[in-house]
């Protein structure tokens, strides 16, 4: 019987080559990146993701998320630790039940038009001092070894991804990769002005292809990338059984402000900047 082909395991071997070949990408570890296959929804079509990174970590690499709301209350400048978030996506509506009236409050949380609805315990206290506002937790996440904690995951989408050229698979990596933080840190690589994501989209897409087409003039190992040139059938009649890892999705948890505290010991910093200019006591 042929043995099956790993195709997360083509994929990382491709991307340790292009990390450790170009200039950008050499201080990646791709020991802490994870390398996931997702099935696409729509199968049928091009339209959609056709990959995507990950990041297991918040601005700055820090392990919370800091609401802008909580950062006005303190009256501090986020850049001494962290920068403020964008309140329109990253803040929680809280709506109170007698609150007043309770040593411990029942709070329903609600994000945006989704009305994805939620409960936590929050002291009075708690909500008074720092203006109702929720800290998010990132996951830990292990590798496929059980003890290496990830700072990325990387993703393919079948059979969308497979069905693309092989210069459009190997652009789709590099616009991934280019997406990591060139600190590492787990937070993704943020540009200017509004659009952070991606800065001038026509201009990171060019960026893309520029590496990989510096990547191929190094004539690397044809053995790396040969796999790239087959669609799904192809891949099916010359390999037969394909596998892959598979990392579930990856939830953003809210927590309180006594577990933010736990989770993130940069958070402490701000509390005392603001405590010694007497905002907070």
């Amino acid at each position: 019987m042929a043995k099956a082909f790993n195709y997360t395991s083509a994929i990382r071997d491709l991307c340790v080559n292009i990390c450790r070949t170009t200039p950008e990408f050499s201080n990646f570890d791709l020991s802490r990146v994870g390398f996931s296959i997702n099935k696409a929804r729509n199968t049928g079509t091009r339209i959609g993701n056709w990959a995507s990174v990950t990041p297991l970590r918040f601005e700055y690499g820090l392990r919370i998320r800091i609401p802008e709301a909580f950062m006005r209350t303190l009256d501090v400048n986020p850049r001494t630790v962290a920068r403020a978030t964008d309140v329109a996506s990253n803040v929680f509506a809280l709506e109170a039940e007698s609150f007043l009236e309770k040593e411990d409050a029942k709070l329903t949380v609600r994000y945006g038009s989704e009305r994805m609805k939620k409960t936590l315990v929050l002291s009075c206290e708690e909500r008074l001092r720092f203006n109702q506002t929720i800290f998010y937790r990132s996951p830990q996440v292990v590798g496929l070894d059980g003890k290496t904690e990830l700072l990325y995951l990387f993703s393919v989408m079948i059979p969308r991804f497979y069905d693309l050229s092989c210069v459009e698979k190997l652009e789709t990596i590099m616009h991934e990769l280019y997406h990591i933080s060139e600190a590492f840190d787990g937070d993704v690589r943020r540009f200017p002005g509004r659009n952070w994501q991606h800065g001038s989209k026509k201009a990171y897409q060019a960026r893309a292809a520029k590496f990989a087409r510096d990547w191929l003039a190094k004539e690397p190992d044809p053995a790396l990338f040969n796999f790239l040139q087959y669609d799904s059938r192809q891949l099916a009649e010359r390999f037969g059984r394909l596998v892959g890892a598979k990392f579930p999705r990856i939830p953003v948890v809210p927590i309180t402000f006594e577990a933010a505290l736990k989770h993130e010991p940069r958070l402490a910093e701000l509390i005392a900047i603001a405590q010694a200019k007497g905002r907070l006591k």
